[in-house]
C-alpha cells in the first residue's frame, strides 16, 4: 500500500508539473534576465517547482534562472515585460502573467 501511495504522490506531483501554464514574450534586441543573456527571439515562460523560471526559444532550447515571486492586488489583462537599459543592454526587472495577480522578478 505504501509504494501505490508514494507512486500515486510523485505522478500527481509530475502531473501538477507538465500542468504548469506558461506565458509568450518577444524579446526585439538581447536582453538579461536573472543569470541568463537572452537573444532576440520568442520565448515561452514557465515557472517551475522552487521559483525557477524557464524560457524556452522558437526552437525548443531551454534557459533556466532563478526567480522571485510576487503578488499583486489586481489580475494583469496581458503578459507584459518590465526592463530597464543600462550601456545598450535591455535588463529584465520583470514579466506580468496574464490573467494573474503575479509578477515574476529578476534582480
Amino acid at each position: 500500500m505504501k509504494k501505490i501511495s508514494v507512486l500515486t504522490v510523485a505522478l500527481l506531483g509530475l502531473a501538477a508539473l507538465a500542468g504548469a501554464k506558461s506565458y509568450g514574450i518577444s524579446l526585439s534586441s538581447p536582453a538579461k534576465v536573472g543569470n541568463l543573456e537572452l537573444k532576440p527571439d520568442n520565448y515561452s515562460v514557465k515557472l517551475l517547482k522552487g521559483n525557477d523560471a524557464v524560457f524556452t526559444d522558437h526552437m525548443g532550447k531551454k534557459y533556466e534562472t532563478k526567480a522571485r515571486v510576487e503578488n499583486g492586488t489586481r489580475k494583469f489583462n496581458y503578459t507584459a515585460v518590465e526592463s530597464h537599459r543600462v550601456n545598450g543592454v535591455e535588463h529584465i526587472d520583470g514579466i506580468e502573467l496574464s490573467g494573474t495577480r503575479t509578477t515574476l522578478a529578476f534582480n
